[in-house]
């Protein structure tokens, strides 16, 4: 009877093995994570950069060859400060040509009558204290709305030389054959604003056109140049 008993409990549990399929229960948890496989081969070795076309000089300046006309004026720089400070419609003296900076009949030139004269006048008013308090013999005559600015156009900084000369046409020049430094050319270390303000300020026949140097600004960059190309000191970081 035993024996039976459990011959039929073991044969129903076999059944119920092999019946009919149940509803799939739930997966079970993920298995721990394969260690890593090898690392794969490396990538091909990418282009070289471009060095440039062979044959050509990169340490040597190529310029263009295009018309004048190809170009649109944006800005013009000539003598130090004419155009920054002296120049109040920047649209139109920008352009305008050096070569149309002349002077039409027994008028002052374009730019100097319309706007160098007035702005030089209203500077000469603003610091025409300043400069009698320090006992500096200014070029300009009168006060207020009398004040004349013409005797600083027309005073001489060298023999045959006026100011208006330096700014009309509104150019840098170089003379490779006189003594480098400005107003012949500009060097790094010429102290042009201070010159610059010399002689549209003061009277020459007075004051040396060095007179405000040293008294505005440094003698001197605060780091010195460089002998090579670029030249300018490098920038202090600190």
């Amino acid at each position: 009877m035993k024996k039976t008993l459990v011959t039929t409990i073991s044969l129903c549990a076999l059944l119920a093995a092999c019946g009919d399929d149940g509803e799939q229960g739930p997966a079970g948890p993920a298995g721990p994570t394969g260690e890593a496989g090898p690392a794969g081969p490396t990538g091909p070795t990418g282009q070289d950069g471009d060095d440039g076309q062979a044959g050509q000089d990169l340490t040597a300046f190529n310029f263009r060859t295009d018309a004048p006309g190809a170009y649109t004026r944006v800005d013009r720089m000539g003598m130090p400060a004419v155009s920054t400070a002296l120049i109040t419609d920047k649209n139109a003296y920008n352009d305008a040509d050096p070569n149309d900076d002349v002077t039409v009949g027994q008028s002052l030139p374009q730019f100097v009558e319309s706007d160098i004269a007035p702005v030089l006048a209203t500077l000469h008013e603003a610091l025409r204290d300043d400069l009698d308090g320090a006992s500096l013999t200014r070029c300009s005559t009168g006060e207020g709305a009398t004040i004349d600015i013409l005797p600083c156009a027309t005073q001489e900084v060298a023999p045959g030389v006026s100011v208006l000369d330096l700014i009309v046409p509104d150019t840098l020049t170089v003379d490779p054959t006189a003594p480098a430094g400005f107003p012949n050319g500009r060097r790094l270390e010429d102290p042009v604003m201070d010159v610059t303000l010399t002689i549209i300020l003061l009277d020459l026949s007075v004051h040396a056109a060095n007179t405000l140097v040293g008294v505005l600004n440094p003698t001197a960059n605060d780091v010195p140049f460089l002998g090579s190309f670029p030249y300018l000191a490098f920038p202090i970081t600190d």
